[in-house]
């Protein structure tokens, strides 16, 4: 283990909100094809990454509200955060300036 191995933040522990009851719709992302030209939203190739957990959708109160997929985004899950201590900590582990975009990066292709 490199000796800063230790204090740098934890990135698996976006799972963690598989905890939240009713939550599978709240973790889901898709890879979805995207349109020749497309460069808005996360495009990697031809594919346009839709659906998943973004930093906007949690409020300063620490409220999560997100569309669902299995609604085509008529419905909104709401889901009130500081009922998960852990989840929190989590949260503040990650650095303001860093809380743009996706919620869960992986590290190795920063990509959802």
């Amino acid at each position: 283990m490199r000796p800063d191995a230790r204090s740098a933040p934890r990135r698996d522990w976006p799972w963690r909100f598989s905890s939240i009851q009713g939550s599978a719709a709240v973790t889901s992302s898709a890879w979805a094809p995207a349109l020749p030209g497309a460069k808005d939203g996360i495009v990697a190739g031809n594919k346009r990454w839709q659906w998943g957990l973004t930093w906007d959708q949690i409020d300063r109160n620490h409220v999560l509200r997100k569309p669902t997929s299995k609604s085509n985004g008529e419905e909104w899950a709401e889901h009130d955060l500081r009922q998960y201590p852990d989840v929190i900590a989590e949260l503040n582990r990650i650095p303001k300036h860093e809380r743009v975009g996706p919620v869960v990066v992986d590290e190795s292709s920063r990509l959802p």
